[in-house]
């Protein structure tokens, strides 16, 4: 068995001359395979982010680093048979996918994108932001989900660095998750938060690391196996 207070745990442990071989290390591992970004989950019974690792989830009640890109996507996806029904990558009109069915030319008309299509007040298509985010002492970045209940927190963050002539990317973000009862619903809210803002040496390396993942965070299929509960009250959803 190794000494365990010898063990590598990340890069910035080793002593500077062993570090580029780590990096050479960690190239390596995407030659002849292709790269997923690893999906943070949101808890919204516990309250906390899912951060994934290689040796399973850890609990985080926040997260914080770099926005790199963010999308907008509408899914309709059937829990009991756990397929894909509809999607769309733009939330504009439905994206083309092997097994799936255009519900609507466009998903502003589409039926199922309306208000009380779905379970209580909620939709029927889930729309969502897609969020890839850099997070601290990471190589790629990680993506989640910011669902209807969160869209107006983000979409007012986001609007408030517009304001300020901040670019998302030039900032770090810290995303934190509060317990939000109401109507007999119980869910947890992402709130982002601008922590501070990156040196112009950060902002050029962050940039390149955008360009070369950017076709990879607007892709033309995505991938859920199963939607996620988002309440914990065993009622109907709120949304």
């Amino acid at each position: 068995m190794p000494d365990e207070k010898n063990m590598i745990a990340k890069s910035e442990n080793l002593p500077e001359e062993l570090k580029k071989s780590y990096a050479e290390d960690v190239k390596s591992n995407v030659e002849g395979i292709e790269i997923k970004f690893p999906k943070i989950g949101v808890d919204h019974k516990g309250i906390n982010f899912v951060v994934p690792t290689s040796s399973g989830g850890v609990l985080v009640n926040n997260i914080t680093g770099i926005v790199l890109h963010h999308h907008r996507i509408n899914y309709l996806f059937d829990n009991e048979i756990k397929k894909m029904l509809c999607f769309s990558t733009d939330s504009v009109e439905p994206t083309t996918m092997e097994g799936t069915t255009p519900q609507s030319q466009f998903c502003k008309s589409c039926p199922k994108n309306k208000y009380g299509s779905g379970k209580g007040r909620g939709k029927m298509c889930k729309n969502v932001i897609s969020v890839h985010i850099l997070l601290d002492n990471e190589s790629i970045p990680f993506t989640f989900y910011v669902s209807p209940t969160s869209i107006k927190e983000y979409e007012n963050y986001v609007s408030n660095l517009v304001a300020e002539k901040i670019p998302l990317i030039a900032v770090k973000t810290s995303f934190s998750l509060s317990r939000v009862e109401s109507g007999g619903f119980i869910w947890a809210k992402i709130t982002p938060k601008n922590l501070s803002m990156l040196t112009v040496d950060e902002w050029i390396i962050v940039r390149k690391l955008r360009d070369k993942f950017l076709s990879a965070m607007t892709p033309k299929e995505i991938e859920i196996e199963e939607e996620p509960e988002e309440q914990s009250s065993g009622a109907d959803t709120p949304f």
